[in-house]
């Protein structure tokens, strides 16, 4: 097992608690970010929070657990659907998820969904934390390693059959509760019939309850474009069952406008 390491002039830091927002995928929730800006094991040709600037698989302690929890308590009388531990960047690089999980159940028993790009699944610590959630939700936008460095371009160390295999041990572990998987189509990118087949044969094999597709467009690439409706919902049918479109625009907007309010009345 890979160890956690720490950075001695590194002092945890409260994160970013805020919400209601409401999620297409989740419903109302209040959203907590692990990890600071843009501190990820990916740097997504598609990813609305910018450039990554620190590219890294080794987990650290980024928050203050207690006083996350202490944010998410005072929020909990807007009712929300789920707690969502997400981040500027991968969240699970924040180490020891399943201790903060533990923590926010001693103040609520709403479900704890638990984001994540799929990076780092193939670490067996990251699987065994995962264990306290309720519902996870990593990602998957390639069946093959040229795919991954065209839209992910992930860290050195992370392989695409490393991050199926370990999505794999993860849905047999987390039995009777559910995996949500999401696919981000770039048009020109990883939406060819090779690109799709080959990751419609990787979510076959990891069983999720859900497959959910949304395109997203790259500015800075001429050749880019969204996927049209019409395509995409073919493209759902090709996945077959539980398989949805999503779109996460308006979400991600009301969650801009939050913290926008947040930050002028705080």
């Amino acid at each position: 097992m890979i160890a956690h390491t720490r950075n001695p002039s590194m002092e945890p830091q409260a994160t970013c608690v805020f919400g209601p927002v409401h999620s297409r995928r989740l419903g109302r929730v209040i959203c907590a970010e692990l990890v600071p800006h843009k501190v990820c094991t990916f740097d997504c040709i598609y990813c609305e929070r910018g450039l990554t600037t620190r590219k890294t698989i080794m987990r650290d302690m980024y928050c203050d657990f207690p006083a996350v929890v202490a944010e998410i308590r005072d929020l909990l009388h807007f009712e929300p659907d789920y707690i969502a531990l997400t981040g500027a960047g991968e969240p699970l690089i924040q180490g020891q998820v399943n201790q903060l999980m533990q923590l926010i159940r001693t103040v609520t028993d709403v479900p704890i969904a638990v984001m994540s790009s799929g990076g780092l699944f193939w670490r067996a610590d990251v699987r065994a934390e995962l264990m306290d959630a309720d519902i996870v939700l990593p990602s998957l936008d390639a069946g093959d390693n040229a795919t991954l460095q065209a839209v992910n371009r992930p860290h050195a160390r992370i392989a695409v059959d490393d991050m199926i295999d370990g999505l794999i041990r993860f849905r047999r572990r987390f039995k009777g509760r559910p995996i949500w998987m999401r696919t981000t189509l770039v048009g020109g990118v990883n939406d060819t019939a090779q690109s799709l087949d080959r990751i419609r044969r990787a979510v076959r094999r990891i069983e999720p309850d859900r497959l959910q597709i949304r395109t997203a467009e790259v500015p800075s690439m001429e050749s880019s474009h969204v996927i049209s409706p019409d395509r995409l919902e073919r493209i759902v049918e090709y996945f077959g069952e539980n398989t949805e479109i999503i779109d996460e625009a308006a979400t991600a907007e009301r969650s801009r406008g939050f913290r926008a309010l947040a930050a002028v009345a705080g």
